[in-house]
């Protein structure tokens, strides 16, 4: 349960850096606000910081595996 709720606060903490980055992103480099871009853009954030999430968890399961195996 607890493992759960931690997860769902790491969820909406990098929703909402994603759509920092993407704001900031959009007015300061682009100076657009096509929403087709803004969409593009997001998803490739989004993408980048859930896959980054997932690396990071198939990691540390591994790692917890490893370390179980050897003791």
């Amino acid at each position: 349960m607890k493992k759960k709720i931690i997860g769902i606060i790491v969820d909406i903490l990098l929703i909402a850096a994603v759509f920092a980055v993407t704001d900031i992103l959009m007015l300061k480099v682009f100076h657009s606000e096509n929403v087709w871009l803004e969409l593009g853009t997001y998803i490739v954030f989004y993408a980048i910081a859930f896959g980054g999430k997932k690396g990071i968890c198939v990691l540390w399961d591994r790692f917890k595996s490893t370390k179980k195996e050897n003791n």
